[in-house]
């Protein structure tokens, strides 16, 4: 899907000026996903950065703003975030505790009790913060990228429909389908459901000139992800907590051998959140300065497609 749409964009004679530079644009792209399981965008080329993307993930569920946390594995994510301490753009909140209430927390128990709910919008889109000033302007340098979520429950599937209103092909999409698929399989997993089609309105999918010569998307993989991350609420607050703890422990190691400490007192995580623990452990590894065992623990414990984007990072910088 996403090799089609880079296609398509590519060719477009849509042009637009854009706030960070002139791009070439599609307007009101649809993409879905039946299996919103096969997430992980692995043929974007150079490949995408998969713990910054569990790093996301994590972030946004824990309903965090602090910009430190993510920029330790994306040092660039400052130019689109700010250089401040917090972001107002962040997701997690807005999801978390917009305006006193936990958005996803009211999800669970609305669709619990009603699946057959039509009601159920994740607002994220603020107008008071995000509305452009009278002269055109942008409030703040962080305006999020979706606007809302759109959860039903059809035929004991939960089936979630994404609106962005901007969306970077190279830079937004790849996340963004990990991001919110993710957020729709935790979900199905407090409602005892299976996650069903991912869909996602792009309003405005974009390509910036800048990065025409610099990226590229080819042929999909074959490759498939297998892991489950559907678990009972409770379980998965726990599991989310100690990814968390265990992704700013790792910040804090100072050789391979710390991080694989770290890592063993996450062992008993449940596999698939087990496999994002090692991501993210790969990574840090990868940062101190050792590919040889970054690569080791891809094949050691992760799999499928996220095995995929892992090592086609690692090799962009084991050359």
């Amino acid at each position: 899907m996403t090799f089609q749409l880079w296609q398509a964009l590519s060719k477009t004679s849509a042009r637009r000026a854009g706030g960070t530079g002139p791009t070439s644009e599609s307007l009101h792209a649809l993409l879905q996903i039946a299996d919103s399981r096969q997430r992980w965008v692995s043929n974007r080329i150079p490949s995408i950065n998969p713990a910054f993307a569990v790093a996301e993930v994590i972030w946004i569920v824990q309903g965090r703003s602090d910009i430190g946390f993510l920029s330790a594995w994306n040092s660039n994510i400052v130019n689109f975030l700010g250089h401040g301490a917090h972001t107002t753009g962040a997701y997690g909140p807005r999801l978390r505790s917009y305006n006193g209430i936990d958005q996803l927390e009211r999800a669970y128990a609305v669709l619990r009790e009603n699946p057959d709910s039509r009601q159920v919008v994740l607002q994220i889109w603020d107008p008071p913060r995000d509305l452009p000033h009278k002269d055109g302007t942008s409030t703040s340098i962080d305006i999020p990228c979706a606007v809302t979520s759109l959860l039903k429950i059809s035929e004991n599937t939960l089936e979630w429909t994404q609106i962005l209103r901007s969306n970077d092909i190279i830079m937004g999409l790849p996340y963004n389908i990990i991001q919110w698929s993710m957020l729709q399989e935790v979900l199905a997993g407090w409602l005892d459901v299976q996650p069903g089609n991912y869909t996602q309105l792009s309003d405005s999918l974009h390509l910036y000139d800048r990065d025409r010569s610099l990226f590229e998307y080819g042929p999909s993989h074959d490759a498939h992800w297998t892991y489950d991350f559907r678990l009972k609420k409770d379980d998965s607050h726990k599991a989310f907590s100690a990814l968390e703890t265990f992704a700013e422990n790792l910040l804090r190691s100072e050789s391979p051998l710390d991080v694989s400490v770290e890592l063993g007192a996450v062992s008993e995580l449940p596999a698939a959140y087990f496999a994002l623990a090692s991501t993210l452990a790969s990574e840090r590894v990868r940062r101190l300065g050792s590919i040889s065992a970054a690569v080791d623990l891809a094949y050691q414990n992760t799999g499928g497609t996220l095995r995929n984007c892992l090592l086609s990072w690692l090799g962009r910088w084991n050359r």
